[in-house]
């Protein structure tokens, strides 16, 4: 809910300008916790509609198939 107001807040001047290094550092941590969601199992995805800059999150995991008791 946060992040949704976040991003519906207007634009507002950057908190901080960061450094080409400090910007290739922020990308790679941001490249770790992709692959370490994906090794888990989820996946990020861009939403249906290309505008909307929203992540949504998928699970790579398939639902469990309910057991069927045998009837006596």
């Amino acid at each position: 809910m946060a992040l949704e107001a976040a991003a519906m807040a207007p634009a507002a001047p950057p908190a901080a300008v960061l450094s080409g290094e400090e910007t290739r550092r922020l990308q790679d941590s941001v490249l770790n916790i992709v692959e370490l969601l994906e090794r888990s199992g989820i996946r990020l995805d861009a939403a249906a509609d290309e505008r909307d800059q929203s992540l949504v999150l998928k699970s790579l995991r398939r639902p469990r198939k309910k057991k069927i008791k045998a009837g006596k």
